[in-house]
């Protein structure tokens, strides 16, 4: 047999054959990218921040067991935490994180999803306490400006006797 393994290979391409293996192609992490886009949901009719953060957690990992492609949790964490941050509503609370992960402190939340969902959790529950659940601020219909009577003086209390009051 000698140094070709009975196959016609040399030592040193059945090295850079075994390496191959280990290489990803930029198209398949897109495909991958792309099929935990639509996997991941966080689900803002659940009302319990912890609660939708473990749900969108359980989607992801069904999605990546169904492939038997957990691995990507460890070696694609930075894609994974990217793909969750994007999934995030309200847009409030996405942006908020935005800018959390955007901190020298957070730095290892971007590229480890574990410590990424634990953070989270706590920070969405947060968020919800203290921002709410609503996009945006929405002013109820009792508190619209009073409009000021057109033409003329405004309307004055008056008194019994017809008089206009002074205070």
């Amino acid at each position: 047999m000698g140094s070709d393994g009975g196959y016609g290979r040399t030592n040193d391409e059945w090295i850079a054959w075994f390496k191959s293996a280990f290489e990803e192609e930029p198209q398949d992490l897109d495909v991958l990218k792309q099929r935990l886009q639509r996997a991941i949901r966080f689900d803002t009719k659940i009302l319990d921040a912890e609660s939708r953060v473990g749900r969108m957690l359980d989607e992801l990992m069904r999605s990546l067991e169904q492939d038997h492609q957990e691995w990507v949790l460890h070696q694609e964490g930075k894609m994974v935490v990217e793909v969750m941050t994007k999934s995030i509503k309200p847009e409030s609370l996405k942006t908020a994180v935005q800018k959390q992960l955007q901190l020298q402190r957070n730095k290892a939340l971007k590229s480890d999803v574990f410590r990424y969902v634990n953070w989270l959790r706590t920070f969405a529950a947060g968020h919800q306490l203290y921002v709410g659940l609503d996009d945006e601020y929405k002013p109820s219909p009792a508190a619209r400006p009073v409009e000021a009577p057109r033409g003329g003086k405004p309307d004055m209390p008056r008194r019994d006797s017809g008089r206009e009051d002074a205070a």
